[in-house]
């Protein structure tokens, strides 16, 4: 919530609100290290994300295997655990791959000598994953349905 106030903030900061501002102006080129800074959060973010995953599958396998004595509720609770971030898992892994594609394509467009139509065409292409948005829920499916 901070990260996207600050975006919107740094973003406007140079137009008027009367209302005749583009619909998004942090989206062109003289906005270039806004655009950085927040591809790289949300890269880093995503990472953080799978990092945390995989501590967690590691921290519920060993909370299992140790509560072999306690109770069936708390066994339980930490077996759905683990089963749910088992799911999540591919999907978090296959966002982060997306934002890395996404940073990567968006330094690749900053080193082009582009006009600003070009740019924001670019820039529009590289920000709308259409194949995170078909990918994602079908890996979901797919694991639902291995499980």
């Amino acid at each position: 919530l901070i990260f996207g106030v600050c975006y919107a903030v740094f973003g406007f900061q140079d137009y008027p609100l009367d209302g005749m501002a583009s619909y998004c102006p942090g989206y062109t080129k003289t906005r270039t290290n806004l655009l950085l800074f927040s591809s790289f959060v949300m890269m880093f973010v995503d990472l953080l994300n799978v990092v945390f995953a995989f501590v967690l599958i590691r921290y519920n396998r060993r909370k299992i295997r140790d509560l072999s004595t306690a109770s069936l509720a708390v066994k339980f609770r930490h077996r759905q655990t683990l089963h749910s971030i088992q799911q999540l898992l591919p999907v978090a892994f296959f966002h982060l791959v997306c934002f890395t594609v996404q940073y990567v394509g968006y330094q690749v467009a900053l080193s082009l000598p582009l006009p600003e139509v070009e740019y924001v065409a670019i820039n529009g292409f590289i920000y709308m994953m259409p194949y995170y948005c078909f990918l994602c829920p079908a890996i979901l499916l797919l694991l639902m349905m291995i499980e």
